[in-house]
């Protein structure tokens, strides 16, 4: 247990000081990059008006090429989403056609069952019908035979 929590201080003081000498450099790597820059504004071989119009020209070409690619972007982007929009209004097409479809068959189904059915009850009405002249006859021709008897 108490190697353990001493392991962990060594750990954590080695980190801290990485994380100084690294603060260090890049505080190092900062300071010379401003001095490389002062440096080569002073002792630049163009006058101080023409490297200010010339950082100032830069800066303006660099505003232009955002915008540019900005508008480019925009365009881009507004055609996708178009792109996507017609393709979401044709996929709701096609599902709407779809559903249509099967409702226009299901009604078709629905009336050839309606139409079986009642067909159906016909031919079994015209049956019970036979069947009941057939009763009658029978019925008729047993009376007469037994009155001739």
């Amino acid at each position: 247990m108490v190697i353990k929590k001493i392991k962990e201080k060594k750990i954590a003081a080695q980190k801290a000081r990485r994380k100084a000498h690294a603060v260090k450099v890049a505080k190092v790597a900062a300071s010379s990059l401003a001095l490389g820059a002062l440096g080569g504004v002073l002792f630049a071989p163009k006058s101080g008006k023409d490297t200010r119009k010339h950082i100032s020209n830069s800066i303006a070409d660099t505003n232009q090429a955002i915008t540019n690619k900005s508008k480019k972007i925009v365009g881009k982007t507004n055609d996708s989403i178009k792109n996507t929009k017609d393709k979401i209004d044709e996929s709701k097409q096609k599902i709407k056609d779809y559903f249509d479809q099967k409702k226009n068959e299901v009604e078709v189904s629905i009336e050839e069952c309606f139409d079986d059915i009642t067909q159906n009850n016909l031919e079994n009405d015209l049956d019970a019908q036979e069947s009941e002249e057939k009763d009658e006859a029978n019925f008729e021709e047993e009376e007469l035979e037994e009155k001739s008897k």
